[in-house]
């Protein structure tokens, strides 16, 4: 391999790592696509799912930085959101409210 070939290998790299894979950077973001991974069997899981998962893991985020990361890994396509708002699949919710993811 040429050292331009070198160059560009590493450019292509750096891409993956400063685009798509970006998000991993954080433990918060590895943690929540990791428990996406982990439910896999569920069409979707809610804000409410990943909080109260995190949380029996030993990291509780709030609402708020979950949809953050949720963001962060979508822009990335890691994560899709869906066209409308779902109910908890994980945990049992009988409340009205409904969560985003």
């Amino acid at each position: 391999m040429t050292g331009k070939e070198d160059r560009h290998e590493n450019y292509d790299i750096d891409q993956l790592f400063e685009g798509i894979l970006k998000p991993l950077h954080s433990r918060n973001a590895r943690q929540i696509f990791e428990t996406f991974y982990h439910n896999r069997a569920y069409e979707h899981l809610t804000t409410y799912d990943l909080e109260k998962e995190l949380e029996d893991e030993g990291l509780p985020i709030n609402k708020k930085e979950i949809n953050g990361w949720l963001v962060s890994l979508q822009e990335a396509g890691l994560i899709e959101k869906m066209e409308e708002r779902g109910k908890p699949v994980r945990y049992s919710y009988e409340d009205k409210y409904t969560y985003d993811l």
